[in-house]
């Protein structure tokens, strides 16, 4: 639950593929600022394979925001914007900012807000992908990015001796569904400090451009050119950690003046709503909550998230359905390993649950909030309730290293953590997999269906949501 500026940089990157930044593309060393934010050490990668040339844009992605914005965005190599083709019509890209945070001056992010009847779009001649007006199957997936914190270094490149990272086999697996839409619940970016294993780059390590590109996009980089995308602000793009990154390349709102000064960041952003048709979403920020899973909830971040709970049953009211999408989940079983190295259990998230209890109505109202959509937690997990709590859905199995198991023994041993959830056994679902989950929208109706799938892109668990 758990992180060059010459033009001799954009010359390597140039020369590097996404799937070679990976395995073992030669970069030159970070500077003294790159050093001191991604704690780098030297270069362990020495494999040696063809160079293939990434193209310019490197990236390019179309992503929902707020008041139903529809936003182009492209990551370039050099420090020009591109123009876009919009129905035939060519209009300048805007970079986002007046400039790049530190560690990200190798790209420049550009964006354009694309017209809500827009027909057709393109950059460079590269064809973006537009939303559906009524999407009908989206690709629900969290906690993608590959471990590195300290001592505990997963296998990012195969060929480590930690758990195995395997993005980018779920990426290929996502495209495969060809969903309409996929929604990320957070926690792109894990890569934050220590050595990684001998065959990962070190320059890869920290809160920096070359980070970010390794943990997300370039594993992700087919399922972003070909669909659009909402994304969630996790955890780990909080003000302490991979924030600049977020709001760089993937918050849809627009940049607060002089944005990379630390005072600047903000921990909390504003709920908002987006209408896939007759299904609405709302998108709610929950990167921070001091000292979670305290047993005294921080008093000031249940005030503000009570607000934000009253903002959400202000912004459902009327809708037929909504799913709340957010990054931890209000109510789920928390795996750990405990401090002798055991694996423990605890119920989540008493903050949340108290500015529930706190808000105007002391509920979430259901309908028309049917369905919790969060991660955090590193495995899949679906919560039922006897009472008027909507669904909670946990995918927080989408590559990063899993949770402990959560087990009927580790269940029995310590009955309080259903207890306090208020349910039965029979009324969660747990599985310990890579996964990630399509949800299909059933004919003539305001349900869905959704499958679990494996890594490989099998459903390993299907069920229905909504009414």
């Amino acid at each position: 639950m758990h992180y060059f500026h010459t033009r001799l940089k954009v010359l390597i990157l140039a020369l590097c593929s996404a799937s070679l930044l990976l395995s073992g593309c030669q970069r030159e060393q970070p500077t003294p600022q790159a050093q001191s934010e991604s704690n780098t050490a030297s270069s362990a990668a020495s494999s040696a394979a063809p160079i293939t040339p990434v193209p310019d844009p490197a990236y390019y992605w179309v992503e929902l925001g707020p008041d139903n914005l529809t936003l182009a965005r492209a990551i370039m190599l050099n420090n020009n914007c591109p123009a876009i083709t919009v129905d035939g019509t060519s209009f300048p890209m805007q970079p986002r900012g007046t400039a790049s945070p530190p560690g990200f001056s190798a790209i420049t992010v550009c964006e354009y807000p694309l017209p809500a009847a827009t027909g057709s779009a393109a950059i460079n001649q590269l064809p973006l992908a537009l939303p559906s007006a009524a999407p009908t199957r989206i690709v629900v997936l969290g906690d993608t990015g590959c471990r590195v914190k300290g001592s505990d270094i997963q296998d990012c490149t195969g060929q480590g001796t930690g758990e195995k990272w395997e993005f980018a086999e779920v990426a290929a697996s996502v495209a495969a569904v060809k969903p309409d839409l996929i929604l990320h619940v957070g926690d792109y970016h894990y890569r934050e400090y220590g050595s990684c294993d001998s065959n990962c780059i070190q320059a890869n390590i920290g809160y920096t451009w070359t980070s970010w590109q390794a943990d997300f996009f370039a594993p992700a980089q087919t399922i972003l050119q070909t669909t659009p995308w909402l994304f969630v602000r996790g955890n780990h793009e909080d003000c302490g950690r991979a924030w600049k990154g977020w709001f760089y390349l993937l918050d849809p709102q627009p940049l607060a003046s002089d944005p990379w000064q630390q005072t600047n960041c903000p921990d909390y952003t504003d709920p908002y709503q987006v209408m896939l048709g007759s299904q609405q979403v709302i998108m709610m920020d929950t990167a921070v909550i001091p000292d979670d899973y305290a047993a005294d909830p921080n008093p000031a971040a249940v005030t503000r998230y009570a607000g934000e709970f009253n903002t959400v049953e202000a912004m459902s009211s009327g809708q037929a359905s909504t799913w709340l999408a957010t990054h931890r989940p209000i109510w789920a079983v928390a795996s750990f390993t405990d401090s002798s190295g055991n694996p423990a259990i605890a119920a989540t998230d008493l903050t949340l649950q108290q500015a529930i209890a706190q808000s105007n109505t002391t509920q979430l109202p259901n309908p028309p909030v049917d369905t919790l959509l969060t991660g955090h937690i590193h495995l899949f997990e679906m919560l039922d309730f006897d009472d008027n709590r909507p669904t909670q859905l946990v995918f927080g199995g989408g590559a990063t290293e899993l949770d402990p198991g959560i087990t009927d023994q580790l269940l029995q041993d310590n009955p309080s953590v259903l207890n306090e959830l208020g349910i039965t056994r029979q009324q969660l679902q747990v599985l310990h997999n890579i996964s990630f989950g399509v949800l299909e929208k059933m004919p003539d109706s305001c349900g869905w269906t959704v499958n679990v799938m494996a890594k490989q892109g099998q459903s390993i668990d299907s069920f229905k949501i909504g009414c």
